[in-house]
């Protein structure tokens, strides 16, 4: 939106695009990973592709940074809400996005309510749960799409981001245990 028409923004409040926060980028690629979404994220170039996707835009494919940017955004008030932290490019419908957010979206809202004990395999369950495009659009009369990843008999992941521009607002698992990060990564 170059031509400086206002952008709705939940999390800050009506601004101009060009005035939006920037994203921290730094150090961030994207990359086509062949090979699928598992090999992706453990970073086995040997395992065998998923049907569901041949390839993921993840930003970014180093486990490590995906490591260090969540753990820094849950430890380290001073990371902007603004801040992405992981997201998926061609997932389907266009980008979606995780921003270290606050009380009340993303990476600091589902810390607080379903612990991020293990970066790596909140990351790999959220990129799957989305990849994976069992949606239920417009489930919320607040615009939200919920996004769901069945890993088990009983056990679901659940992302759930905002229409309008994508960004994860909350994301849990449904089952014994309402972090079950681990299990679900688990499954790929």
């Amino acid at each position: 939106m170059s031509d400086g028409k206002l952008r709705r923004n939940r999390k800050f409040m009506l601004e101009d695009e060009a005035m939006m926060p920037v994203r921290l980028r730094r150090g961030l690629a994207v990359v086509t990973v062949a090979g699928g979404l598992a090999a992706a994220l453990a970073g086995n170039a040997g395992a065998a592709p998923r049907n569901y996707i041949d390839s993921a835009e993840i930003l970014p494919k180093d486990p490590t940074v995906r490591e260090r940017l969540i753990d820094d955004c849950l430890r380290d008030p001073n990371v902007p809400a603004g801040s992405e932290v992981l997201a998926l490019n061609n997932a389907p419908g266009g980008r979606v996005n995780l921003l270290c957010g606050n009380e009340g979206f993303g990476a600091r809202h589902i810390h607080a309510g379903h612990p991020i004990d293990n970066s790596n395999a909140f990351a790999a369950c959220w990129l799957v749960t989305i990849a994976k495009n069992n949606t239920n659009p417009g489930s919320d009369p607040n615009g939200t799409t919920e996004w769901h990843y069945v890993y088990g008999v009983g056990k679901e992941a659940v992302v759930v981001t905002d229409n309008a521009d994508r960004d994860t607002i909350t994301a849990y698992t449904k089952g014994p245990n309402g972090a079950d990060w681990e299990g679900c990564a688990a499954t790929l």
